[in-house]
């Protein structure tokens, strides 16, 4: 059985603080079948998502918004979304990554998520709104070591990457490590950086990046 290691105490405070929102709010819990808990995980990953508040009143975190859209609907297993990264400074936006991201059921509770760098082709019709189903996988490059193990948690999911195979995405890095916490209210994401000697490296926040749906 695929685990969960113990998570960064940053964002365990985050579960503990979505976890003690009214659960109205939140609507149904997961635990019922794998299948509906996959829904579940699909529609809560697919949207516009934005830490504009946190990156207004910190300035450690960038000013960031994810836009992630379902495609391929008739590919199975699982569910495939195109995910772009856009950063915001004072003056312009800027393309910061798209990725295509395949979410399916690896056992009962738990759901990996392979991440995949897209064509230039690929990328260039999506950012021009164009229709990209005709791409096929062949279109894609599978960033291996980097894919993210989520398990079902009353009203999230919860998880990251397992061990150092994943690139860091600066030069001098070794390795990065991420944690992810999806709500129905957002995502929370966490990627740390490190040396070849294991220190963490790169920009430093208090805590992950809390991106709000929008």
């Amino acid at each position: 059985m695929i685990r969960i290691c113990v998570m960064n105490v940053r964002i365990l405070i985050i579960v503990f603080a979505v976890l003690s929102i009214p659960q109205c709010l939140f609507g149904k819990p997961l635990g019922g079948t794998t299948n509906e808990d996959l829904d579940s995980l699909l529609k809560w990953t697919e949207g516009t998502f934005s830490n504009s508040i946190q990156a207004r009143v910190d300035s450690s975190y960038d000013n960031v918004t994810i836009s992630s859209r379902r495609i391929w609907r008739s590919r199975t297993p699982g569910g495939w979304l195109i995910v772009s990264t856009i950063r915001h400074d004072s003056l312009s936006a800027k393309m910061v990554s798209k990725y295509v991201y395949h979410i399916r059921s690896v056992e009962e509770g738990m759901f990996e998520i392979t991440i995949f760098s897209v064509s230039e082709a690929m990328a260039k019709a999506d950012e021009m709104h164009e229709d990209i189903e005709h791409f096929s996988e062949r279109d894609l490059t599978q960033r291996s070591g980097c894919e993210l193990y989520l398990q079902a948690a009353d009203r999230t999911f919860i998880g990251g990457t397992h061990g150092t195979a994943c690139p860091g995405s600066i030069p001098e890095a070794s390795y990065s490590t991420t944690e992810l916490l999806i709500s129905p209210r957002g995502l929370w994401w966490l990627e740390l950086i490190y040396s070849p000697g294991g220190e963490a490296i790169g920009r430093a926040q208090k805590g992950a990046y809390a991106l709000i749906r929008q």
